[in-house]
Order: C-alpha cells, then structure tokens, then sequence
C-alpha cells in the first residue's frame, strides 16, 4: 500500500535477538581454553587394567599351578614300582587310588602306565598269597620234622662226624670213609681241649666203610678219662698220595633240641643235625636206655 511503513516489529525483534545470542556465545568458554594456576594432581580415578592382561595373568597362574601338580603326580608315579617293592599289597592299591584321585585332569596318567601299574599290583599281590603259603608249609614241615625227631630217642645213629663218647672201660669206634685203597692209615685220637691223646697206627686198608677200635687208653697205655673226644684219619694211597677221608660219628640218642628253626640229635656231650644222620639201628642192649 502506499504509504506503508516497514515493519518496525520484526525489525526489532531481530534486533533484540541478534545481541542476545552474540552474549550468548561469548560466555561459552573457548576449546583448549584453561584457567591460569598450577597443574592439578588428583589422581581420584585409578588407571584400569586392561582386561587382557587380567586374563594372562591369570592363565599364567593356573599354569603354574598344574604344572606344579604334575610334577608332584610325575613324582608319585615314578616312586610306585620302587615303593611298591618295600610296601605290602593294602598300602600299594591306597597309594595307587590316591594317585587316581589327585592327578591333573588336564594330564590325567597316561592308560599305559596305569596299566603297567595294576600288573604290579596283580604280581605283589600273588607273591604275596605264595609268601604266606610258604610260611604255613614251613610251619607244618618245621612240626612234622619235630614230631618225627623224637622217634630218634633210644636209637643208635651214624652221623657225619669225628667224635667219640667214651664212658667205662669199653673198646669205642673211629668210623671213616676210604675213597681208594690204604697203603697206610694213622688214626689221631684228641681230647674235649684239642690235646694229643694217642696215635693208633694201622697197614694196608681196603676202600669203603671203615672203623678202627680205640682201646680207651692214652700213649703211655693209661685209661683216659671219660669224655668226649674226637680223631682225624690221616691216609696215604697206594701211588703215595694222600687220601682225602669222610669221617663218621656213632652214637645213642638221649634228647632232641628245636633252636632256630633247626633239630639237633643229642648223644652224650654232642649234638648232630638231623640231616647229618646217615643210618639208624636199634641201640645195643647194653646201651639201651634205662
């Protein structure tokens, strides 16, 4: 229209807002803008640790820890067939179900060691029932050797020996063994302290059993003294060589004694194990046991 005037409102309104909005950016502070003053050391908020390395670590102690246990189990495995040489068969499987119980389920026992081990164990257990078995049929042999020892009592024996026992004024018996034949034959008779008593000097001797009379008398013809004595048998062969001579032992059994395990025959002062004994006879009547 003519004569219109601009419009003074919107005018004004834009220049109301225009200043306004140039304060409001001028109290926004500037980017990179600080503040005059010492640099600040708060330390409120602690660096976090990246949780990569919370893993590591934590895989790196688990490592350490198996590798500890295996270790131990390797140890434990080793040590069986050495420990089960010394231990009995109940201690054996407790030691080998402990070893199942604590092994390393990320290593568990190799099958073939295991199975290595229950054969120990099936082996240590069969010696074990044969160790027992044999224990009992000693102690069932041990009784019956003794129940037929005391048969022995009042019999006359020849056993491996060289003693004599003599009692009285009777003629005694030196009993040998002759491998060949004698050219010449000394027999040496001793006392209970390894003392000379006397020589009986004899020729020619065939080979075989053998036995030579002791009058009882010493080398001046005196009577000993009753004792116990023994003798050696010395010989020379035909050729000139000596003879090697088993001498042999005659007597009547008084007693029997059981002493570690073993039976000893009694006779006079002397005492002859029962697997010594070569022959068994009635004793001489004048002999007999009362």
């Amino acid at each position: 229209m003519p004569g219109e005037m601009p419009d003074e409102t919107a005018a004004g309104s834009e220049r109301m807002t225009a200043p306004r909005s140039r304060r409001w950016h001028r109290e926004l502070p500037r980017a990179g803008a600080r503040t005059a003053g010492p640099p600040s050391t708060c330390s409120c908020e602690a660096t976090p640790t990246p949780v990569g390395q919370l893993r590591d670590d934590r895989k790196r102690e688990d490592a350490m820890a198996i590798e500890a246990i295996s270790q131990a189990m390797a140890g434990g495995m080793s040590a069986t067939s050495a420990v089960s040489q010394s231990m009995g068969k109940d201690a054996f499987l407790k030691l080998l179900i402990t070893q199942l119980q604590h092994q390393d389920p990320l290593n568990p026992a190799d099958s073939t060691e295991f199975t290595a081990q229950l054969a120990q164990f099936s082996s240590l257990e069969q010696l074990s029932n044969i160790n027992t078995n044999l224990e009992t049929l000693k102690l069932y042999e041990a009784s019956i050797n003794n129940a037929q020892a005391v048969g022995f009592i009042g019999k006359q024996i020849l056993a491996e020996g060289n003693t004599v026992e003599k009692s009285g004024d009777l003629p005694f018996t030196c009993e040998f063994e002759l491998p060949a034949e004698a050219k010449r034959l000394v027999v040496t008779i001793y006392d209970a302290a390894g003392g000379f008593v006397k020589d009986i000097d004899l020729s020619g001797q065939f080979s075989g059993h053998q036995a030579v009379v002791w009058d009882g008398t010493d080398r001046n013809g005196s009577p000993a003294p009753d004792g116990s004595y023994s003798f050696e048998v010395q010989a020379q062969g035909v050729d000139g060589t000596s003879l090697s001579v088993a001498s042999r032992s005659r007597g009547l059994v008084t007693g029997v004694v059981f002493e570690n395990g073993a039976t000893y025959l009694i006779s006079g002062q002397h005492r002859f194990a029962v697997g010594d004994v070569l022959q068994v006879s009635a004793a001489p009547k004048a002999a007999a046991a009362p």
